[in-house]
């Protein structure tokens, strides 16, 4: 088993024995991890998501997902938060919220500033 931690200079992941830093190409800080569906590591940082997954040696890998966004909405400061719903995943900035359902986000934006973003019984639920 291995714990894996969102830390100031990447993702931190201990195996029991030995700790690995696999920074985010962006070099900024992670925020927030969420493991999510087909298994892959979702991942947030600062004007950044998308997922860690290993390769074929099993060494972890980010891959962005930025560009599937659209380019109003590529400058989002920090994702605070990550949940799954089902097959959807959720993405908090304070300013608007991805959902994300295969390689397709959907955005949402607050009255005035997402302050929350927590799953209940396989619901996503924010608070603004």
């Amino acid at each position: 088993s291995r714990l894996y931690v969102a830390n100031n200079e990447g993702l931190l992941v201990f195996d029991g024995t030995n700790w690995q830093i696999f920074p985010i190409p962006n070099k900024t800080i992670l925020r927030s991890i969420c493991f999510g569906p087909g298994g892959r590591l979702f991942a947030g940082a600062q004007d950044e998501l998308g997922y860690f997954a290993p390769d074929d040696v099993g060494r972890l890998h980010f891959t962005s997902m930025k560009n599937l966004l659209p380019d109003a909405e590529r400058n989002f400061s920090d994702v605070w938060e990550i949940e799954t719903a089902g097959n959807a995943v959720f993405f908090r900035t304070n300013t608007i919220i991805f959902k994300l359902i295969g390689e397709k986000f959907t955005s949402y934006r607050p009255r005035s500033a997402w302050l929350s973003l927590h799953k209940f019984r396989d619901k996503a639920l924010a608070h603004d």
